[in-house]
């Protein structure tokens, strides 16, 4: 019996099968070190186009006599050092038929840069995160549903464009800080929140799409939320740059308009006062600015008390007095009001946005989770397929057999120095 991963289905071969019997399956790989080199050595060096691959023991399989009623029958799916007897153990959580590589075993297979070589393939953060998270411990009934969802999902991508994942993030702390009563999340936040939904709506779609041909990824992508009134919100509200839109509430509108107008009838007057004959001689920069959100003049500092106006402030030499002239001072009054009041249209805005986003936390984070998923398993398909690999076939009996198999690191790396890998049957 042997062991296998559910990456196993992208590992090139043209051919295997994990029985003794005559047929042929579509497998996994394996490559046997050369004479001489240490195990795991899979440098360019030693496996060339030009060399003559050496003549190797069969490959065993040891498995655990305790458990005969439960072979994990398929094949092994990383680089192995030949010949070599690969043990399996049985972990105390595991359900029964369910074994597990010892970690030595892992390492000599160079399983991680496998997995690394499969992040690779990911869109997003966590999808290339869980790529490298993967590890074999699958029953047989296990090993078969994900060749047969991978075969589907690399089969899908073969007529279909992949659904764009690259804005998914892992924002379950975002989600943590909306539990409290009252909490909010401020416009960026918010923002990712709504990428985070608007990428789940845009999956589901996607995954509804290709479901009559694809079942099982319909089944695998169930979680997978539509957030279209949350999605549609956000766009109304939030701009690109994460600013507050006008378009988020009426009475935000209306308040912005009194602001425009109020600003520009402020900046008008103050513009005839700088050009009048009285102010023309005290200016020291004939512009409007503004000081402690008023606008106001800058004058010289001698002649600030010579002035009715409120001072706001000064330049850091005392040289120059920054004055709202009175005849402004009600207008800016009334601009300050109404500015406050948009801050605190704004925090109403963001507090009801947040709202809803919290009582949508428990569908989005199983919706972030499906995302995860789904994108380590189209990473898996596009691997598949970069590789030109076969699913594995599998029939109960003992054994393992490789016809042509391509060791899956070795090719990468031959390939960048200008070389052919040599296929194995093994």
């Amino acid at each position: 019996m042997s062991l296998d991963s559910d990456i196993s289905d992208f590992f090139p071969a043209a051919g295997s099968s994990a029985s003794d019997g005559p047929e042929p399956g579509r497998g996994a790989l394996e490559s046997v070190s050369p004479e001489g080199a240490s195990p795991g050595d899979a440098s360019p060096e030693n496996y060339t186009s030009e060399s003559t691959p050496p003549e190797t023991a069969p490959l065993e399989i040891a498995s655990p006599e305790s458990f005969p009623e439960s072979p994990v029958a398929s094949p092994l799916s990383a680089p192995l050092s030949a010949p070599a007897v690969i043990g399996l153990g049985k972990a105390d959580s595991s359900p029964p038929g369910t074994f597990w590589p010892r970690a030595a075993t892992l390492e000599d297979l160079e399983f991680q840069a496998v997995l690394e070589r499969l992040a690779e393939e990911a869109q997003s953060p966590p999808g290339a995160e869980a790529a490298r998270q993967i590890r074999p411990a699958l029953s047989p009934e296990e090993i078969l549903a994900s060749w047969a969802l991978i075969g589907e999902t690399r089969a899908t991508l073969d007529t279909r464009d992949a659904p764009d994942l690259r804005d998914h993030l892992d924002l379950e702390g975002l989600y943590a800080r909306l539990a409290p009563e009252g909490a909010r999340l401020d416009p960026a936040e918010l923002a990712l929140v709504g990428l985070e939904a608007q990428t789940s709506t845009l999956a589901r779609a996607w995954v509804s799409e290709v479901s009559p041909e694809a079942p099982l990824l319909a089944r695998f992508a169930e979680d997978l939320g539509d957030f279209g009134d949350l999605v549609r919100t956000l766009s109304l509200t939030l701009g690109p740059d994460g600013e507050v839109l006008d378009s988020a509430s009426p009475r935000l509108a209306r308040l912005r308009q009194e602001l425009s107008a109020s600003r520009q009838a402020l900046t008008g007057r103050l513009g005839e006062l700088m050009r009048s004959e009285g102010y023309r001689s005290i200016l020291m920069d004939e512009l409007v600015t503004t000081r402690n959100d008023r606008f106001v003049l800058p004058v010289r500092a001698s002649a600030a008390g010579k002035r009715r106006g409120l001072v706001h402030d000064w330049s850091k030499s005392g040289a120059t007095a920054y004055l709202a002239p009175l005849a402004t001072v009600e207008d800016n009054t009334r601009l300050a009001m109404i500015t406050r009041e948009e801050g605190r249209e704004i925090e109403r805005i963001l507090l009801k946005i947040s709202a809803d986003c919290r009582n949508l936390v428990p569908d989005l984070f199983k919706a972030g989770a499906a995302l995860t998923r789904l994108d380590a398993l189209l990473a898996k398909a596009r691997l598949s397929y970069n590789m030109g690999a076969r699913a594995p076939q599998w029939a109960p009996g003992e054994g393992i057999r490789l016809i042509r198999a391509r060791h899956p690191l070795l090719e990468r790396r031959l390939a960048a120095a200008g070389r052919a890998i040599v296929p194995l049957d093994i």
